[in-house]
């Protein structure tokens, strides 16, 4: 009997100190979660990123609202009817001379499809990101 209240007493006790510290834990969460938002929407390799989609035979992207340098080169490969490689790079006068404009939705064509590769390598000084595009193409426009 006396074994037994024991056990009654740890289970309440664990029981006890398992709500206190979901009671201490639930409300950092939301917090913890909102730091993590504002970390990524101030990361313009992040807001960059999660701005490009593909939509009617484009690819689309939106030029973050950042004081950055920007270093944009969009490569690619398609291959041709005899088998070979050729490649393709996108937006080159905005890559060369580097302009860039905020908040400008930049956009090319992809509509002839064969792509064995296409990327988008993006630098600033925040860091630097290589997004895999031929991911976003529907299967008919890959090789």
């Amino acid at each position: 009997m006396r074994q037994k209240k024991k056990n009654m007493l740890r289970t309440k006790r664990n029981g006890l100190t398992l709500i206190l510290f979901l009671l201490i834990l639930t409300p950092a969460l939301p917090l913890a979660a909102c730091q993590n938002t504002a970390a990524s929407e101030a990361d313009p390799l992040a807001q960059l990123e999660s701005s490009i989609l593909y939509e009617d035979g484009e690819i689309r992207f939106i030029m973050p609202e950042s004081d950055e340098a920007w270093s944009i080169q969009i490569n690619g490969r398609i291959l041709t009817d005899e088998g070979n490689g050729m490649s393709v790079h996108y937006l080159a006068g905005e890559s060369e001379s580097g302009s860039w404009e905020d908040g400008k939705e930049y956009s090319f064509d992809v509509s002839e499809g064969g792509y064995a590769e296409l990327y988008l390598d993006a630098e600033c000084s925040a860091g630097s990101i290589s997004v895999d595009l031929l991911k976003l193409l529907p299967e008919n426009l890959k090789s």
